[in-house]
């Protein structure tokens, strides 16, 4: 190249933006080769290797008409530094590749998943949902994914869980939007005395969390339903309620109402427990998320924490400042309490 076009790129600015994609498109390929590596089961498939192209085209069904193609996605593996080949085939080499396809880490899996699919197409075609007044549905969102990417924050949950919840006499838990039944299973493990009911709208997800809690040998203690916690009439006889990743699965302006409803559910002196990330730090995870949820009917935006304990407070529930079981990151649970009648 002649030194006048290095010049003459580098002044208007056009170097720089090249260098800036080739910067941008490492990660970029790698998020989305994990995301599809995860989905497809390939992590797995390579966890034990290496193994051979052959029997990688057996496993997903490839024939051999698309074993060139195949052959040049896990080269793409290979060149991000992700999958490495040996005379006896692909293995897995890079840390993340190696981590994700560890069964501990299913949740950071499915997140990928989650980000590589899910957000990615709704910040692709959301403006053009917008043009045609049209949203995203539930059911867009994966739901069963959703559910097990959500178990992320479930360490800083049960931490806050184990501020509630005794650790023996009779206790009972609603949780609204069981997902994937991990925090049933810790408030069951917690106390031995704990009964629960977990409900949830999807039945994939309900038959996912059934199938959980039968194999975790809890289906005499905790009972997993189908269905809208709105559409069941309150009775108050709950210690507490919970829910987890939720709120923003419910519009904005429905919020009060909801706590409300969820209100009538929990006996005197119980309470109530929402936990969720909020706006207001500018992390861009959170504010994807929150612009996920807002262009998804029948849903909302995050709300920031001051709007949540708002709302908590309008529905009558008496607060405390949220907890932070991370500080200075997005996470916050928030606890409101049903005050005996009279108080």
């Amino acid at each position: 190249m002649r030194p006048s076009t290095l010049i003459s790129m580098g002044l208007s600015g056009r170097a720089r933006l090249l260098l800036s994609l080739r910067r941008l498109s490492r990660p970029f390929y790698r998020l989305f080769f994990l995301a599809s590596a995860s989905e497809n089961g390939i992590l797995r498939l390579l966890a034990d290797g290496p193994v051979s192209l052959d029997r990688i085209a057996i496993a997903l069904g490839v024939d051999a008409q698309g074993r060139e193609a195949l052959d040049g996605w896990l080269e793409v593996g290979c060149v991000l530094g992700e999958l490495g080949k040996t005379s006896q085939g692909y293995g897995l080499r890079g840390y993340l590749a190696r981590r994700l396809a560890m069964a501990e880490n299913d949740d950071v899996a499915a997140y990928f998943e989650v980000m590589g699919f899910t957000h990615s197409r709704v910040l692709r075609d959301g403006i053009e949902r917008l043009r045609k007044g049209e949203q995203f549905t539930f059911d867009e969102l994966d739901p069963v994914t959703v559910a097990r990417g959500s178990r992320i924050a479930a360490p800083f949950a049960q931490e806050v869980l184990d501020q509630i919840i005794p650790t023996r006499g009779p206790f009972h838990l609603l949780e609204v939007g069981c997902g994937s039944a991990v925090y049933l299973r810790h408030a069951t493990s917690r106390n031995p005395d704990l009964t629960a009911l977990g409900i949830d709208v999807d039945q994939a997800v309900v038959d996912l969390a059934r199938e959980r809690v039968c194999a975790w040998g809890l289906a005499d203690r905790a009972r997993i339903e189908l269905g809208d916690i709105l559409d069941v009439p309150p009775r108050p006889e709950y210690d507490l309620v919970t829910l987890h990743n939720g709120i923003y699965y419910f519009p904005v302006s429905d919020r009060v109402s909801l706590l409300e409803h969820l209100k009538g559910f929990v006996r005197p002196g119980g309470r109530i427990l929402l936990t969720t990330n909020c706006r207001g730090r500018g992390a861009a995870i959170v504010e994807v998320l929150s612009y996920v949820m807002s262009a998804t009917r029948g849903c909302g935006r995050l709300p920031t924490p001051a709007e949540m304990l708002d709302q908590m407070e309008k529905a009558g529930l008496t607060t405390r400042p949220p907890i932070r079981p991370v500080p200075r990151e997005p996470f916050h649970a928030f606890v409101g309490t049903v005050e005996p009648s009279g108080e």
